[in-house]
């Protein structure tokens, strides 16, 4: 478990120029034991533990549909069903227009149609939304005939999109409010979650969501491959996310978990860390400088869980040593491939 401060190589004309700053970097270097005289005994995991999924038998795996039932299984588009009957209800029963068209309640079957017309759309283009419908009797259609005109017509599906609901819709006066809250893991998650067998190396790291629709939730990152969405907090194994938190851009990292002294950021990584499977295993998490801490990584290290990350020099003045915050300073002035190690708190700090 340990922290990496990189170094870099310093060419001559500096050296010669900065004396006095190399020779400030050597005093303190001189106060820092040589690495090999360090006691630190790192955690004991199964590092050569592979990731593994424990697809249940009755699964035909070259089958994308029974794929799919794993992750939207029948309660799933039962609960979809009816929180999307309830918000069409609630926003019919405040709109007193004669023109439009009632709602009829929605059903898991014709929710698979619906999420199966979007699937399609994906993969096949068109300029407008009315071209999925074209009957091709037009002798002047330029537009494939599409066969989603006989499973859904064009109005219902606009319907559904404007309804579809995950969440039940809490209504208040005067019309709803949004929440924002962490995800309690349904019985589908843990379900997905117990066939996952997770390597010894995880990784939490940020992640984004697109989205540009209305909410007071979405960040804008334009430096970001994803510049508009949702922010999660992710914990990763091998390209697959097995659990996370959302962040909000009104409500910052959300509060999670009982409270400790660790920051709402350590608390958040800790929570993560708690939906692991454990038994006899242990893992090893890998982190940047958004979340290494010295109080973190110690209470990792109590439930045994390694932990391994980068930190700021910003963060070094208040969480490590004041050594390691001048070594970063005068990283330009120290020699080449010297390694200076510092246990904190039965945390190892690596320069």
């Amino acid at each position: 478990m340990y922290t990496g401060m990189e170094m870099h190589p310093t060419g001559s004309s500096s050296r010669l120029k900065s004396t006095g700053k190399r020779a400030e970097a050597m005093s303190i270097l001189a106060q820092i034991p040589e690495a090999h005289d360090v006691q630190f005994e790192p955690l004991q995991t199964d590092k050569n533990r592979p990731p593994q999924l424990r697809i249940p038998l009755y699964i035909d795996v070259t089958d994308p549909y029974q794929l799919f039932t794993l992750f939207f299984t029948e309660t799933l588009w039962k609960l979809l069903a009816t929180n999307t009957n309830s918000y069409a209800y609630a926003k019919e029963s405040k709109n007193h227009s004669l023109h439009q068209r009632s709602w009829y309640p929605t059903t898991p079957e014709e929710l698979k149609v619906f999420v199966g017309a979007q699937i399609y759309m994906g993969f096949t283009k068109e300029p407008e939304l009315k071209d999925y419908w074209d009957d091709g009797l037009d002798n002047n259609t330029v537009h494939a005939n599409h066969p989603l005109s006989a499973y859904i017509t064009q109005y219902r599906y606009e319907q559904l999109k404007r309804y579809f609901h995950i969440s039940s819709p809490p209504e208040i006066p005067g019309g709803f409010i949004t929440t924002h809250y962490p995800p309690e893991p349904t019985p589908e998650q843990e379900l997905q979650m117990s066939e996952e067998q997770l390597s010894a190396n995880i990784s939490i790291d940020e992640a984004m969501v697109r989205s540009h629709g209305r909410s007071s939730h979405t960040f804008k990152l334009p430096n970001k491959p994803i510049s508009q969405g949702f922010k999660l907090f992710v914990l990763a194994d091998h390209d697959y996310v097995y659990y996370f938190y959302p962040a909000s851009r009104t409500k910052g990292v959300i509060e999670i978990g009982t409270p400790t002294e660790l920051t709402k950021t350590g608390q958040m990584v800790y929570e993560l860390i708690q939906t692991l499977p454990r038994d006899e295993r242990n893992y090893i998490v890998y982190l940047d400088n958004y979340f290494t801490s010295i109080d973190l990584f110690k209470k990792l290290r109590d439930i045994q869980i390694g932990a391994c990350g980068t930190t700021r020099p910003t963060s070094a003045s208040k969480d490590f040593s004041d050594l390691l915050k001048k070594l970063k300073d005068l990283s330009n002035y120290i020699p080449y491939h010297k390694v200076c190690a510092i246990p904190v708190r039965d945390v190892l700090c690596v320069a």
